[in-house]
């Protein structure tokens, strides 16, 4: 170690005399010390910091500081210190480069490659008294950087360190790490397109199109996921986990026969994974294969006996082809091995009720509700089973409690509606039925169900709007027109009534509806709209006998005779049997004073109807006849 004076071979001259002088003024008038070098080795070789020098440091570099040349003879109470570096002086002591490097990098608000002046110094102390500082350089490259993003725990620092590093070295590489890193922070859409453009330059990168998939189902692409899976595939033609991924991913498109194709080829390579054949027989199963889904779920279940989810899909899928004795055997295997299963009691509690064993039913639902007792589904099927049953006051109390925990459920709603209405409760029924059609329920039953309610309590009004609004809804038909009609007619509006049923024969022309409109203006003498309403009737349904006689009618009361008897003849080319019919004509030809064509029409009715009114009509007008041949003699 040198330390102390060193200038004992330095020729006479003006350094020579300037350090002379300082050296008289440390020793004799009580001057601080002055630095002058410090002098060391770095990597095996000699190194020497002048006082106006900086000490220069890169990650690999390890060097030692072994003498400071100061106005101290001897260096007595001389000491060097490294900001952020433990201990009081570190003269004597081997240093490395890297935990300079890494000090100053983490201060660095964005580090970059190349050489760069950290905040930290050399500090030159006597006797505690700092007499000098050096500046520290650090030298920052790619795997500086590297190593510095792969240490930050923090995902945003590690992406700012990696997105500074590649746009100041554009290695390729980089842009992989950077998609790795932002699909670990969740941010998909920045993660693809960094791995698309590292795979534009190596497009058969196993893992990174490993981490592109990752993306897209995270992004649930599935599109996409399937035409990456595509690749892997072709690349890596015998890994069965490739296949069984591809099949999934064709699973989500709902493309079952292209996800059983692929999950087939899975088994093949790998028959022993129970998992596999797991997911292959869901395939198959929603692929409606049954048959081939169970056999799948069994050799599943062989590979791994005590899966309980195994176990479960073979169960459910038993239930499903109705074979309820497998399916119970799978069931109570599952509750064996794990009492607290509450699914396999609500399964089995479906299956004795498909048989009609309503008290194992009912256990099996109590037993499920006493282990999940906050679990609505259970509550609602149980009440479900208990209507069928006819048990509506348990029935009840079980689809409160769903509301309980689940308030505004609207399913429960209903059916509480629904059946407090079949209980002839319709104050309840008709709370329930407010709460439902607050949410503006698509189901037109349901405002037709809360009508009848309505109507039910005499509040004709809110009934009549409730059918107004079911009107204009998908699924209305001809029932909810009469229904309206009918309503309408019971508050003492005719008119209203025959509204409705004219907007019904505008979407939907019915014999009925015509019928009653035609009566309603033929009573209301409204004789235009009666004759239109006919020729409504004649032309949808001409071969209806009733069609020409409301024309028939009309003509009558409009004095029209002629038409009157044409219409009247055309209904009887289709209806030769009703004697209302030749009645009728008989009284047109009668006011045409046609007594003999009216005889004849009365004589048909009497035949067909001996109890008809035409008998005495047949005696009367014979009496005519004659008077009227003998009024010609």
């Amino acid at each position: 170690m040198t330390c102390g004076f060193l200038f004992a071979f330095t020729p006479p001259g003006k350094t020579f005399y300037q350090r002379v002088q300082n050296l008289v003024g440390f020793y004799l008038f009580g001057h601080p010390p002055k630095f002058y070098s410090l002098v060391g080795e770095k990597n095996g070789r000699e190194m020497t910091i002048k006082r106006d020098g900086y000490l220069l440091v890169s990650y690999r570099d390890e060097f030692v500081f072994t003498g400071v040349s100061t106005d101290v003879l001897g260096g007595k109470g001389v000491a060097v210190n490294i900001d952020g570096l433990e201990g009081e002086n570190v003269l004597g002591k081997r240093l490395r480069g890297q935990e300079i490097v890494n000090q100053a990098m983490y201060h660095f608000p964005q580090p970059e490659v190349g050489r760069k002046e950290t905040d930290m110094r050399v500090r030159i102390r006597y006797r505690g008294r700092e007499i000098a500082s050096l500046p520290i350089m650090v030298e920052i490259t790619t795997q500086d950087l590297l190593r510095l993003a792969e240490e930050t725990k923090n995902l945003n620092e590690k992406i700012g360190y990696l997105e500074n590093l590649l746009a100041t070295s554009g290695d390729i590489r980089i842009r992989r790490l950077l998609a790795e890193t932002y699909t670990r922070a969740g941010k998909y859409e920045e993660a693809l397109s960094h791995y698309h453009a590292f795979l534009k330059y190596s497009p058969h990168d196993v893992v990174a199109l490993g981490g592109v998939a990752k993306c897209y189902r995270h992004l649930e692409d599935w599109g996409r996921l399937v035409e990456v899976y595509e690749k892997m595939v072709a690349l890596n033609p015998k890994d069965g986990h490739l296949y069984a991924a591809l099949g999934e991913a064709y699973g989500k498109l709902g493309k079952w026969d292209k996800a059983i194709d692929n999950f087939r080829e899975a088994v093949k390579f790998l028959p022993d994974k129970a998992e596999i054949r797991m997911s292959y027989g869901i395939m198959l199963e929603n692929a409606g294969k049954l048959k081939e889904a169970i056999a799948e779920y069994q050799r599943a279940k062989k590979l791994e006996p005590n899966s309980q989810n195994i176990r479960a899909l073979l169960a459910n899928a038993l239930r499903k082809a109705k074979d309820y004795d497998g399916a119970l055997r799978e069931y109570e295997e599952i509750v064996r091995q794990d009492p607290k299963n509450a699914a396999s009691y609500a399964h089995m509690a479906s299956i004795y009720g498909a048989r009609g064993d309503q008290k194992r039913e009912r256990e099996s639902y109590k037993k499920a509700i006493s282990l999940s007792p906050r679990n609505p589904v259970l509550y609602y099927n149980y009440g479900l089973s208990l209507e069928r049953a006819g048990n509506w006051p348990e029935a009840r109390q079980c689809f409160r409690k769903v509301l309980e925990i689940q308030p505004g459920d609207r399913d429960t709603l209903l059916r509480l509606a629904e059946g407090e209405a079949r209980a002839k409760r319709y104050n309840q029924a008709a709370e329930y039925y407010e709460k439902v059609l607050k949410a503006k329920p698509d189901n037109v039953q349901v405002y037709i169900g809360a009508a009848v309610v309505y109507e039910e309590m005499g509040k004709y009004r809110r009934a009549a709007e409730l059918l107004e609004k079911a009107l204009v809804m998908k699924g209305a038909n001809a029932k909810v027109y009469y229904r309206l009609s009918d309503l309408y007619n019971r508050m003492g509006s005719p008119k209203e009534a025959m509204k409705v049923l004219e907007r019904l024969v505008k979407v939907e022309p019915q014999n009925r509806a015509l019928n009653i409109l035609a009566e309603y203006y033929l009573r209301e003498q409204r004789l235009d709209e009666a004759i239109r309403i006919g020729k409504l009737m004649v032309s949808h349904f001409p071969r209806d006998a009733q069609s020409y006689v409301s024309l028939a009618r009309a003509y009558v009361q409009m004095g029209k005779l002629e038409d009157a008897l044409h219409y009247y003849k055309e209904a009887l080319r289709y209806e030769k049997e009703d004697d209302t019919i030749y009645y009728a004509l008989a009284q047109v030809y009668e006011k045409k004073g046609l007594y003999e064509d009216a005889l004849k029409a009365y004589e048909a009715a009497f035949e067909l109807n001996p109890n008809s009114t035409a008998a005495k009509r047949i005696r009367e007008l014979k009496i005519r006849v004659i008077e009227k041949k003998l009024e010609k003699r």
